[in-house]
């Protein structure tokens, strides 16, 4: 059975992991430095972002601040898009003869070089990003085969060669002004973590309350009005089951009884033996079978033999 210590933790394990204005000025200013902007700079410039290697650069905590990246997002600061992709940039750095020379000596990899030669024109004047299936596919290999020849390349000294994995790109959508960003969207900022506790709380209250129709309280929190009970909710089925079943022997000398002091509706049996108008009516249905009652003409009912 659930006591308040236990909403307690729940409630503080979802308001935990909403990030504070101060630290959302912290993530974007190690997110600018992460990407090398300079103060003033970084309008509208994408940058490849891997998230796990931020939080590990910064020491963040990957929930708060992924978080605080959505807030950043979601206040067109900044666009997340997630780009998992890896990136691999060469240089060929030796000169023509020479690597001409080299490949006398190392026949199996002339093939690869001349379709990286032939794809890619400015690779020798500087790093280029090349496209790994690309030119695998021209050199009628396989990926992982161009991957170790391009390693072996860089061990002989013939290329630099740079691997990255990207999860993520990242894209300004304004100049890099640290605090001064964030401060003008911190009322928003301030409502959005409002309105999320507020959602915590509206969901511990759902889950707590064994009193009130689950269908009624979800369409309250909507806005509708006038709504019945379902009937087939958890606190719907466990109130049924409280109810204490209906006497109908009881029931029917009590009927008989009220009747021999006059003619009454079935409300107003109803009313007198503090009892739904279903069962009455199922009391009443079997008087009349058995000729005990009888309707009038004014729709009550009154004794047979009166």
């Amino acid at each position: 059975m659930k006591n308040k210590s236990d909403d307690l933790l729940v409630k503080n394990q979802f308001l935990d992991v909403l990030p504070s204005i101060d630290f959302i000025k912290q993530v974007y200013r190690k997110l600018s430095n992460y990407c090398q902007i300079s103060y003033g700079e970084g309008a509208l410039t994408t940058h490849d972002f891997n998230f796990n290697e931020f939080c590990k650069a910064y020491k963040f905590n990957g929930t708060l601040a992924f978080n605080a990246l959505q807030i950043l997002d979601r206040t067109s600061i900044i666009t997340l898009t997630k780009q998992f992709q890896n990136k691999t940039l060469v240089q060929f750095i030796i000169s023509n003869n020479a690597l001409f020379h080299y490949l006398d000596t190392h026949t199996e990899l002339q093939l690869i070089v001349k379709s990286l030669l032939r794809t890619y024109g400015g690779i020798f004047e500087h790093a280029t990003k090349i496209n790994t299936v690309l030119v695998a596919e021209k050199a009628s290999i396989q990926e992982h085969v161009l991957m170790r020849a391009l390693t072996t390349l860089e061990k002989d000294d013939i290329i630099s060669l740079q691997q990255t994995k990207t999860d993520a790109q990242v894209t300004f959508i304004e100049p890099r002004e640290d605090d001064k960003t964030i401060n003008r969207i911190a009322n928003i900022i301030e409502q959005q973590n409002n309105l999320k506790q507020k959602q915590v709380h509206s969901v511990l209250d759902y889950v707590d309350n064994d009193t009130v129709c689950k269908t009624i309280q979800l369409l309250t929190y909507f806005g509708e009005k006038e709504i019945k009970p379902c009937g087939i909710c958890s606190v719907c089925i466990g109130a049924k089951k409280t109810i204490k079943p209906v006497d109908f022997t009881a029931l029917r000398k009590q009927v008989i009884t009220h009747l021999e002091h006059g003619d009454l509706s079935s409300r107003a049996l109803a009313k007198l033996l503090n009892c739904t108008e279903a069962d009455v009516l199922s009391v009443l249905k079997l008087l009349l079978e058995h000729q005990i009652i009888a309707i009038t003409k004014t729709n009550t009912y009154k004794l047979y033999h009166t």
